[in-house]
C-alpha cells in the first residue's frame, strides 16, 4: 500500500476480525533513504486504537517500518 497510494489516499483492509485504515503521507528521505510518514488505524471488537509512524525503502525496495 505504501507504494501505490497517493498522498492521503486511505487503503483499508480487513485481517481476521481487525480491520485497518493505512493512509499515507508524502515520500521524503531519511538516512539517504525514501522514507514515508503514515497513520495506521484498526478496529477490533469495538476497540479502536490509531499511530503514527515512519516506513522507509530497503536496498531491495520494500518497506521497512522504522522503530
Amino acid at each position: 500500500a505504501l507504494q501505490y497510494a497517493r498522498i492521503g489516499q486511505p487503503v483499508q483492509w480487513t485481517t481476521g476480525p481487525t480491520s485497518y485504515v493505512m493512509t499515507p503521507g508524502a515520500i521524503g528521505s531519511g538516512n539517504g533513504r525514501a522514507c514515508r510518514p503514515f497513520t495506521l488505524a484498526a478496529e477490533r471488537d469495538g476497540q479502536r486504537w490509531q499511530e503514527q509512524r515512519r516506513a522507509c525503502r530497503g536496498q531491495d525496495q520494500n518497506w521497512y517500518v522504522d522503530n
